[in-house]
């Protein structure tokens, strides 16, 4: 239902705007470190998003539960549910009960149904990164629920659903290898070690999955339900034959808080999303009445079956929106008579003729284009050779750039096959003509193909649309364009499945242009900064027997809220004592004291984790205190925080600490894993140039074409600003330091705030998001004495510079600690203040308002006595 998604969308967004209220602190966190690493697409963003308010705002409640409440109050939800004009005038007259119930009767007709577990689709068009997504879900999922173990919202467990009948698909993988650095932040990088990975990709692949944080990935046919059978009418009716399948399904059903992930999910659906489901969403239900499914994620290219939306759909981004945003390539389809033609000699010579002007052997990011031509039968791919053959010889062009691929291959042949196939993506590949039968259609990523051609009709209508969208994954700077030929009849097929899935036609999808234009930045000048940076060390002295530890179990911390930004640590309280630091377990004041169901091992492992001892010196303290097994759980569970009273004590007893502190010299790179990409967004009838005016994107070539040529700045090219009074102090500084023989460069590195790209930041407190930032300040000029400006560039907002002046007067009086600073520019200044401590080389000056002439000469008079120290 598009009013549901819409409105749905619509309230992300401004939960969003108003800072992610009523989420865990860890979520905040992940949230953050995806801000500040900018790696996910605005698409993944924006349905993590959209995941994460459906699941901690809205309480994790089914898709018909929202829907009903947001129907109750508007009438145009009502409408489209289909009642008519009469009752929705009536509908304040009715009872609440009677309202609900008159909602749910109308959107069981519309297929929306209650599974008794949450049931959301995100369809998200191919190359948009739905793997990632998965992925990144996944993660989200095992770190709350491990830091907040009794809420059964969340999953510690994954079953992955590849399509039916299929092998799994290598892009699944990705979920194992993919670096989540990315996305998710260090200090839970311990979490992820936990996770064991299935990949059930043959019958007798066994599945063993110990305790929790299980990912298994299969496809619903190696996971299935079999033999049901219709015993008692009106009652769960199914029987499980000793078989593989259903002992793997058995193993499974053994998991807690199993969330599961369904790829490809429209075919999952069926024909006729109102009717029975197929065969994997009873697998699913099988499931969720034998253990606590939490989530049903499925994620899919297209929300739309036969040009019905699927029911339960909470976010989606369209085939055009891909094209719109650059993250699918621009696309020509034309086509070229009947099927008799397009099987002709004269059709190959039209494409590969058409193919070789407009792509030749021009290698796109490394690779050469490449054009797959798609056939239903060996003996019309044998025509096709031939045909093909003539072509490239016509052309001069080397048979052996051709690849043939089709299923009755065997022995080394099918391995050679396989395997240029599996590297054709490469730049090591020389093949640009390939040639398919029952290959390369779903799940297919290669973005170095660049057209299609479908050289018969086929009898599948699913086969017209996969094939001809094989070549619109974006490459390089997405600049080239894709092209796909078709008989008349395909085109007319293709046309009517993209209205059918997608919900447009070909010409809306050929008209599209892209609102996105991708710049790559690059080295021009590469420069590292020397600074110094405390370590602290805490090293252990000596210890002593577990049976001479005194424990008590009334001794627990105070409950309070404390830094998110600390890692779980063993560290030295204020009074040189050695306590376990877990912020994140107590970090929610609600949730400290409220009881959990554990049993005895379960906190003994807790108890080894946070001190690092065995479980049989463990055992021997509880014995040597006469704390009995049951006294143990019953304290636990009536209140977490004795778990940390333990082991603060233990720690205290058990190891003598000390702390060393040493100073390190770090080189920090401004410049590090060049080039890489940024997105510009250009309006409606914009040009690139007037695009990149517009977001202050500045090249070097074009200042020096205005007549500003200078030697300093643009160690990257191009510089992308975020204000017009960075841009014009940076332009001052250019002309005049010219002459200045003070100064050996000025770097803009407020554009670059990533530490996979520029090393050069300090932490401070954020205010506003109550934890430890980075700051990456907005230039940084390096004088000939070895000394450095840092230089911070804000507007002059008359709020913006009270709110500093009122921090920077009460701090220094001594009222106020840094934790209750409400100015975020003061707070950077603080947080470079405690850099300075270790680095005398290095001064602060901050500008508010950079046009304005006085305020551009402080800056220079502050620069030459810097220089002199």
């Amino acid at each position: 239902m598009q009013l549901f998604v819409q409105a749905l969308q619509s309230r992300v967004t401004s939960w969003k705007e108003a800072g992610y209220a009523g989420i865990y602190p860890e979520t905040r966190n992940i949230l953050a470190h995806i801000k500040s690493n900018n790696f996910l697409h605005e698409p993944q963003r924006e349905a993590l998003e959209t995941y994460i308010y459906l699941k901690e705002v809205l309480d994790n409640r089914s898709v018909p539960q929202i829907v009903a409440e947001y129907a109750d109050s508007d009438t145009d939800f009502l409408k489209v549910l289909g009642f008519e004009q009469g009752v929705i005038e009536l509908w304040s007259d009715l009872s609440p009960e009677k309202r609900t119930e008159r909602i749910q009767k109308q959107l069981a007709g519309l297929g929306f149904a209650e599974y008794g577990y949450a049931n959301f689709v995100l369809a998200l068009t191919m190359g948009s990164g739905k793997t990632i997504l998965m992925g990144t879900l996944m993660m989200y999922e095992f770190i709350v629920s491990f830091n907040h173990p009794d809420d059964t919202r969340f999953a510690k467990n994954v079953l992955v659903f590849g399509p039916a009948d299929t092998g799994i698909v290598e892009v699944l993988k990705e979920i194992k290898t993919f670096d989540y650095s990315t996305v998710i932040p260090r200090e839970y990088e311990d979490i992820l070690l936990n996770i064991k990975y299935w990949y059930l990709e043959k019958p007798e692949t066994p599945l063993n999955p110990l305790g929790n944080y299980n990912v298994i990935v299969s496809n619903s046919s190696k996971i299935i339900l079999r033999n049901w059978s219709d015993v008692n009418k009106g009652n769960r009716l199914f029987e499980l034959r000793k078989e593989t399948a259903n002992k793997r399904l058995t193993a499974i059903q053994q998991l807690e808080n199993l969330a599961v992930f369904v790829d490809e999910a429209h075919h999952s659906y069926g024909e006729d999303v109102s009717k029975k489901l197929n065969q994997s969403r009873k697998t699913i239900h099988h499931l969720a009445e034998n253990t606590n499914v939490v989530t049903v994620a499925n994620l899919t290219g297209t929300p739309y079956v036969k040009n019905v939306m699927l029911p339960d759909t909470v976010y989606t981004f369209s085939l055009q929106h891909g094209i719109e945003k650059g993250i699918l390539k621009q696309v020509t389809v034309s086509n070229h008579g009947s099927s008799n033609e397009v099987q002709s000699e004269d059709f190959v010579n039209s494409v590969v003729d058409m193919f070789w002007k407009e792509y030749g052997d021009t290698r796109i990011a490394e690779k050469l284009p490449k054009i797959a031509f798609y056939t239903t039968d060996i003996t019309m791919l044998e025509q096709l050779e031939e045909n093909l053959d003539k072509a490239l010889q016509r052309l001069h062009i080397p048979l052996s750039k051709k690849i043939v691929w089709h299923s009755t291959y065997t022995g080394e042949k099918k391995k050679d096959a396989d395997y240029e196939f599996n590297r054709l993506d490469t730049p090591e590949s020389e093949k640009q003509f390939i040639l398919l039968v029952n290959k390369g259609t779903e799940g297919w990523n290669c973005k170095s193909l660049v057209a299609v051609a479908l050289y018969k009709n086929s009898t599948s209508n699913n086969f017209v649309l996969q094939a001809s969208c094989r070549c619109l994954r974006r490459i390089g700077d997405n600049s080239v364009k894709a092209r796909v030929f078709l008989s008349d009849e395909n085109y007319k097929v293709l046309n009517r499945e993209l209205e059918n899935n997608f919900n447009t036609d070909i010409s809306q999808l050929t008209g599209k242009v892209q609102n996105e234009v991708q710049v790559d930045l690059v080295v021009e000048k590469r420069r590292t900064v020397e600074i110094n940076r405390k370590l602290v060390e805490i090293l252990s002295s000596s210890n002593i027997k577990p049976s001479n530890i005194k424990i008590d179990l009334k001794k627990t911390p105070p409950k309070k809220t404390i830094p998110l930004i600390q890692e779980r640590e063993i560290s030295l309280s204020d009074d040189g004592k050695a306590v376990y630091r877990d912020p994140i377990s107590v970090q929610s004041a609600d949730t400290e004291t409220q009881e959990r169901s554990f049993g005895y091992y379960d906190i003994v492992a807790l108890l080894q984790q946070k001190t690092h001892l065995s479980f049989t010196a463990i055992n021997e303290i509880f014995e040597a205190n006469k704390i009995t097994r049951d006294a143990l759980v019953k304290a636990v569970e009536k209140n977490y925080l004795v778990v940390h009273g333990i082991v603060n004590q233990i720690l205290e007893q058990a190891i003598s600490y000390e702390q060393k502190e040493t100073i390190k010299t770090e080189l920090l790179e401004l410049t590090k894993a060049f080039p890489f990409k940024i997105n510009v967004k250009r309006e409606l009838h914009e040009t690139d140039t007037e695009a990149f005016a517009r977001s202050l994107l500045i090249y070097r070539e074009q200042e020096e074409a205005n007549g500003h040529k200078s030697q300093f700045g643009f160690h990257v090219n191009p510089y992308n600003f975020d204000s017009t009074d960075e841009l014009e102090i940076f332009k001052y500084l250019r002309q005049g330091l010219r002459d200045n023989e003070a100064v050996s460069d000025v770097y803009f590195t407020g554009g670059i705030t990533n530490e996979k790209h520029n090393e050069f930041f300090f932490e401070y407190w954020n205010p506003a998001e109550e934890r430890v930032s980075k700051y990456f300040p907005d230039f940084l000029v390096e004088t000939t004495s070895g000394r450095y400006l840092v230089l911070e560039v804000k507007d002059d907002r008359a709020e913006t510079k009270l709110a500093y002046e009122n921090d920077k007067k009460r701090y220094r009086k001594g009222s106020i600690t840094k934790d209750q600073l409400s100015s975020i520019v003061y707070a950077k200044e603080v947080g470079f203040d405690e850099f300075k401590a270790l680095n005398k080389n290095f001064e602060y000056h901050i500008v508010f308002n950079g046009t304005v002439a006085s305020n551009q000469q402080e800056v220079l008079e502050k620069i030459v006595k810097n220089k002199r120290g």
